[in-house]
């Protein structure tokens, strides 16, 4: 049986959980090849926190561990990026982002392919949005509730201001 979107993003869920465990951003990434996880990354602590990327881990391991030339699907907690959308389109191997929760503050997804460079438009992937956002949300509003980060911290911070703003819709 063929397991779906849900079922891998559980995958990529769960492994958020242990990131916010450890007190950092809950931001994990499962890449599946032919149905199999080839690939998981997550933000960990001591990892540097602009390039150390759950995305860029998972598509590493899943060059890595599989034949060039398959196509992978690659599930996200938050949407990645800029710098892992350009590492995604540069892999030429993710046919399909599947993510939870939209980045306002630093999405990428959202770029318009038709001001890109030929390099860049050549391996547009199919981008799934929303999947198992209030999980998604419920781990973000958690971190927000317990980060000592300065940064995080800021109430300003749109990333901050979605999630907050999101929960205190549900809760109505």
């Amino acid at each position: 049986m063929e397991k779906t979107d849900q079922e891998f993003m559980h995958i990529a869920i769960k492994e958020a959980v242990h990131a916010l465990q450890d007190g950092v951003l809950p931001v994990a990434a499962v890449a599946v090849m032919n149905g199999k996880v080839v690939g998981m990354g997550r933000r960990r602590k001591g990892d540097h926190p602009y390039l150390d990327h759950a995305e860029i881990g998972a598509v590493k391991e899943a060059l890595e561990n599989s034949a060039s030339g398959d196509s992978m699907t690659l599930y996200s907690v938050l949407e990645p990026c800029l710098m892992c959308f350009a590492t995604i389109l540069n892999s030429r191997r993710v046919k399909r982002i599947v993510y939870s929760l939209e980045d306002p503050y630093g999405g990428g997804t959202s770029l318009q392919q038709s001001i890109l460079t030929p390099r860049y438009k050549e391996w547009w992937p199919q981008i799934e949005r929303g999947v198992l956002r209030e999980e998604a949300l419920t781990l973000f509003e958690e971190f927000f509730k317990t980060t000592q980060d300065v940064y995080w911290l800021d109430t300003n911070n749109p990333l901050r201001k979605l999630v907050e703003d999101d929960k205190a819709a549900f809760s109505k």
